[in-house]
């Protein structure tokens, strides 16, 4: 299968080899003292951000920042394992933590409820649909999961998605960044990921053409009518759609998994090797 894709896209890589940048990216602020911050979460609906933090062999931890740059509380949730995608559904925060789901109650700021998947080797990123129906990747073993009856069952495994990593819910589309043919830290153009549109129905897959072997992916966000990825080891940030790809810029090599505020145009990042967070404005040229 993934021969046959490889071969029908060959002419796609070509073509989208050199991506067009009619935007670019303005600093508006940047905050240190996090440690290996991997993922933020922020959308317009909700007043605060999020960010997880890895902190290496020290219990993770989830920081509560403001969208103009102000560290609200650095531990906001503290004693976690090793946090990382996370996703809101009404006022309840829900973190991924190596094997299980942690969910947090945003307005009393406490941890009310952790669902295992015992069988899955590294849960990373998590997104959740309109109708709250929870989706989480196991970038290792090459599954997408949701929630059942506060029971992660596994809801789709395919020989495309060897890695899922960014996960976004759009209506009734689950979009899927897959980071690359191998776990690395540096990946050959031949082993970069592709993005693909999953039908929620039936489970059906389509790769977006012009995200073909992009990159790296990790991040992954919508912005108007387009996604946003983040290409990690390069540090590069693209805008997509189905026709094509805008390199927005390129940023540090460990930005991580980024998130979009769209109605203020504005990308969040979490630089994991770089302890800091740092806020830009999307700028159409």
């Amino acid at each position: 299968m993934k021969s046959t894709i490889a071969s029908a896209f060959i002419g796609l890589s070509l073509l989208f080899a050199n991506a067009t940048q009619a935007a670019s990216l303005a600093r508006q602020w940047e905050l240190t003292g996090f440690s290996q911050p991997e993922s933020i979460y922020v959308s317009p609906e909700h007043e605060w951000i999020y960010v997880s933090n890895v902190n290496g062999n020290e219990p993770g931890f989830i920081s509560k920042l403001s969208k103009g740059g102000v560290i609200e509380k650095l531990k906001w949730i503290d004693g976690l394992g090793m946090p990382t995608g996370m996703g809101m559904f009404g006022s309840d925060l829900y973190v991924v933590d190596r094997n299980q789901v942690h969910i947090i109650d945003t307005e009393d700021g406490i941890m009310t409820k952790s669902i295992k998947a015992n069988d899955a080797v590294m849960l990373n990123d998590l997104t959740i649909s309109d109708k709250g129906q929870v989706f989480v990747g196991d970038i290792a073993a090459g599954k997408i999961y949701t929630l059942i009856n506060n029971e992660l069952v596994v809801w789709l495994e395919d020989t495309n998605l060897p890695h899922p990593n960014g996960l976004l819910a759009q209506g009734n589309t689950l979009v899927v960044a897959n980071m690359a043919s191998k776990l690395a830290q540096q990946f050959e153009p031949e082993e970069y990921g592709s993005i693909y549109k999953i039908n929620i129905a039936d489970k059906s897959l389509q790769m977006i053409n012009s995200s073909y072997r992009l990159g790296g992916l990790d991040g992954l966000s919508e912005l108007n009518n387009s996604l946003v990825v983040s290409h990690f080891p390069a540090g590069e940030i693209y805008q997509i759609t189905d026709k094509e790809r805008t390199l927005l810029g390129t940023l540090d090599i460990s930005a991580a998994d980024i998130s979009v505020d769209d109605s203020t145009d504005t990308l969040f990042v979490p630089f994991l090797l770089k302890s800091k967070v740092a806020a830009y404005k999307i700028i159409n040229d």
